[in-house]
């Protein structure tokens, strides 16, 4: 069996792979040779190219996070988590630092310190946190925060699969993600397109933020999701839909 958990992009690359699919699967039986991967996007795109049936799998790294919060003043926290890097939006974090209102200063950025954002006056709340933290302090600010921040560029994450956003769900939290990415799809089964952002007009993304919070609607829907995703996205239909493939 194997794992593809992203789209191959150098056609060299791709070519190479294609090649290792049909040599190992003239090696081994056809019942036993299987392709695997967790986004329906990218195993649409895995089965055109390899022309092979590719199954997509329960995403099995998660667990219940009890969702509260505890903020003990009146700011709303957003968690942008992981390390800097420009696929995930580094960009738009920065912007989100330079932007000064009255909105904005009711909201407070966790990010990584090596990201060296910085606080201005009239502007978000900036607190950097390490880059590699514990699972602890993982789960710590997943419950703490208001908002899971995932402004991904759409061509890197187009079909590719994000762990904190399943994580952010299953914990029943707010994630607000970039149009035409896997997240924004998702986010669309479940009609929660609201919480699919352009992030180009800052005033706007504040605003929006808050009409999200008073939106009683989309938090209803976001605990529909998150009984859905707690449903599939475990070790133990992990382990079912494995048991399924070899039986």
């Amino acid at each position: 069996m194997y794992l593809y958990l992203r789209v191959i992009y150098n056609h060299k690359t791709r070519i190479i792979y294609k090649l290792l699919n049909k040599l190992i699967k003239n090696r081994v039986s056809s019942e036993n040779f299987q392709l695997l991967t967790d986004s329906k996007l990218l195993s649409k795109s895995l089965s055109n190219y390899f022309q092979e049936k590719v199954t997509v799998m329960p995403i099995p790294h998660t667990e219940l996070i009890e969702n509260k919060t505890e903020n003990k003043d009146d700011l709303i926290f957003c968690w942008w988590a992981g390390p800097p890097r420009e696929e995930k939006g580094w960009e738009v974090i920065r912007n989100m630092t330079k932007y000064q209102s009255l909105e904005a200063e009711k909201f407070c950025l966790v990010a990584a310190k090596s990201s060296q954002l910085t606080s201005i006056k009239g502007g978000v709340k900036v607190n950097l946190i390490e880059d590699n933290i514990s699972r602890l302090e993982y789960v710590k600010w997943l419950a703490k925060s208001d908002f899971i921040l995932l402004p991904y560029d759409p061509e890197a994450y187009k079909e590719r699969t994000s762990g904190i956003f399943t994580e952010a769900i299953i914990a029943g939290k707010i994630v607000v993600v970039t149009p035409n990415t896997w997240m924004a799809q998702e986010l669309g089964k479940y009609n929660l397109e609201n919480l699919v952002i352009d992030w180009h007009n800052m005033q706007n993304v504040f605003q929006h933020f808050q009409e999200i919070l008073d939106a009683r609607e989309s938090q209803e829907k976001i605990k529909f999701m998150q009984k859905e995703y707690v449903l599939f996205h475990n070790v133990n239909n992990y382990a079912m839909t494995m048991k399924n493939l070899v039986s």
